[in-house]
């Protein structure tokens, strides 16, 4: 049986150690995802075969895994070896093998080392947006008209400065926090419920995560919010984002901001994905992504001999 466990900050060191070799796109391969979320999916981890295992379960029950990461100096051996553990462990609970949120490159892995032995269902609700930090940073062209729109009319109206989140200024961005969700976060969302005490977990243990972030503020007061962290040396993504809805273009104004002054050393950032709201998904479109990272479901077809997978 796999040793699973649900992540502690111990784990950060070997869990950064298979991220580091990491070159994809994906936004749940980051530490700070992995732990902040651990209790919304039911997070285990395991180290296998040199790779980072994930099983993610609901109410004790698993309901799948994620596809093996491996570090940078390990051949694909050890990915069909980590798979065939996750297989020998799913049956051992009499359940469906089912691994989620794959990508096109993991699904057209297991269609050359297992053909016909999966079927494969695509995740629209999650897909992570992609977006050129070049785009975000110049909001040039007409397809970014009203998104420079919104910033003028916020600076016409407001006299804002903008602040890195540091030890100095953390209780203020969680009394903004608090303030937020009193008036937001009664939506039914049970992502959008649990996010608030993924943001406060974070800000308490603000050392023990390599997040950048910032703040807008208007006459002192904190009424914008955003962090996040580097999945790869060309990618960043936008973990958290809040902003008040009475200061209006104040959500574009953060994004703006923050990747002005942070993000420019990075070509792609992602801004996870839409959980199909409809209001997230017209919000994360309006800012023109360059592409949506595909996600799919694979689910093992129950070929009745075990040597067929193994």
């Amino acid at each position: 049986m796999l040793d699973f466990h649900i992540p502690t900050f111990d784990d950060k060191k070997w869990i950064n150690k298979v991220l580091d070799g990491y070159s994809g796109f994906g936004s749940e391969n980051t530490f700070g995802s992995i732990y902040l979320w651990r209790n919304f999916f039911g997070t285990k981890v395991c180290s296998y075969a040199n790779c980072l295992l994930r099983k993610y379960s609901f109410k004790s029950v698993p309901v799948g895994y994620a596809f093996p990461l491996r570090p940078q100096d390990c051949d694909s051996d050890c990915l069909k070896t980590a798979l065939d553990a996750l297989f020998k462990e799913s049956r051992s609970y009499g359940l469906p093998f089912v691994l989620t949120g794959i990508t096109k490159e993991d699904l057209e892995y297991l269609k050359g080392i297992y053909t016909g032995q999966f079927k494969f269902m695509e995740q629209r609700n999650s897909e992570d947006y992609i977006y050129l930090s070049s785009d975000l940073i110049s909001l040039s062209g007409k397809k970014f008209h009203s998104k420079r729109n919104h910033i003028s009319k916020f600076n016409k109206l407001h006299k804002f400065s903008y602040e890195d989140v540091s030890e100095t200024n953390l209780e203020e961005v969680l009394l903004f926090i608090d303030s937020w969700f009193k008036d937001n976060g009664d939506t039914g969302e049970e992502g959008l419920n649990y996010e608030s005490s993924a943001i406060k977990e974070f800000l308490n243990n603000y050392e023990y995560f390599n997040f950048k972030s910032g703040i807008l503020k208007i006459d002192g007061k904190v009424v914008a919010f955003t962090s996040g962290e580097e999945i790869s040396q060309n990618v960043f993504v936008i973990h958290f984002e809040k902003a008040l809805k009475e200061y209006d273009g104040s959500y574009s104004v953060i994004n703006n901001e923050f990747a002005k002054r942070n993000l420019r050393n990075y070509t792609y950032i992602n801004r996870e994905e839409d959980m199909g709201i409809p209001g997230l998904r017209k919000s994360k479109l309006s800012y023109h992504p360059k592409f949506l990272l595909r996600r799919y479901q694979a689910i093992y077809l129950g070929k009745d001999r075990e040597d067929l997978f193994l």
